[in-house]
């Protein structure tokens, strides 16, 4: 689809955007609306200080609206955005009318294209997203006790685990935990045993993704074993292999035959 220039480019002061994202791990999809014409669409990496970068540097001025589907990603997203001065809701992808054309025809672009038009027309609404506070409380945390007092041990980016699944602790007495950084994103982390009973422990985040990581165990090399619904992972200290691929599954059985 062809987009349209936009007058004054200069001078964007006031003038709305609306922005559909197409969220994936890797990559997002991204289209801009206004004045009821497309005036970019485009894929970028999964960042929102670079998509906020790109708006400021096109659209200088703009006010800022966005949107993308509920999934995966959970809120996380949202709340940096929001962050960022962005106005955005998350939407329940049942919500976003779409053709019988665009259901069969249905890619990335086309997705943030059907988003940032719907978002425009003011025909979406968002789902109820809890604060970062209500999460926190509704939380199943996962604590360090010193002989006094409990602390709550967080993740990478400061923040309480939304869910815990399982904790171990290693030979070299680090603590590992399989635990959900966000409403549909879970992560393998290990916390470093010198450091755990600091205001700040060192956590180093080792894999996270939106299947939930469950059991946990360290075998006898030391390597770290975890479940989840899609599979069985180890993590050698330096790679992390997914057992569930047919190649995966030829090393193992070749292995247990030696």
């Amino acid at each position: 689809m062809p987009t349209r220039k936009l007058q004054n480019p200069e001078d964007f002061q006031g003038q709305k955007f609306y922005i559909g994202i197409d969220v994936h791990k890797k990559s997002w999809a991204v289209t801009v609306r206004s004045l009821n014409f497309v005036v970019a669409h485009f894929t970028q990496p999964p960042s929102t200080q670079a998509l906020l970068n790109y708006l400021q540097s096109k659209f200088p001025g703009g006010e800022f609206y966005s949107a993308y589907e509920a999934g995966f990603s959970g809120t996380g997203i949202h709340e940096s955005l929001c962050k960022l001065g962005i106005k955005n809701i998350v939407v329940h992808p049942g919500d976003i009318p779409r053709t019988d054309k665009e259901k069969k025809n249905k890619t990335d672009i086309h997705d943030s294209r059907a988003i940032a038009f719907y978002l425009e027309k003011g025909n979406l609404h968002s789902i109820f997203v809890m604060s970062g506070k209500q999460q926190e409380f509704r939380s199943l945390n996962m604590f360090v006790y010193d002989g006094k007092t409990f602390t709550v041990l967080k993740n990478k980016d400061g923040k309480a685990f939304y869910n815990v699944g399982s904790i171990i602790e290693d030979k070299k007495g680090n603590i590992w935990t399989t635990g959900g950084v966000d409403l549909n994103v879970w992560a393998l982390s290990r916390y470093d045993a010198k450091s755990l009973y600091s205001k700040k422990p060192t956590v180093t985040e080792i894999m996270s993704g939106p299947p939930a990581f469950l059991g946990l165990l360290e075998a006898n090399d030391g390597s770290i074993w975890f479940g989840s619904f899609g599979g069985v992972y180890r993590y050698d200290g330096k790679t992390t292999t997914d057992f569930k691929s047919k190649e995966s599954q030829k090393a193992t059985f070749s292995s247990f035959q030696k």
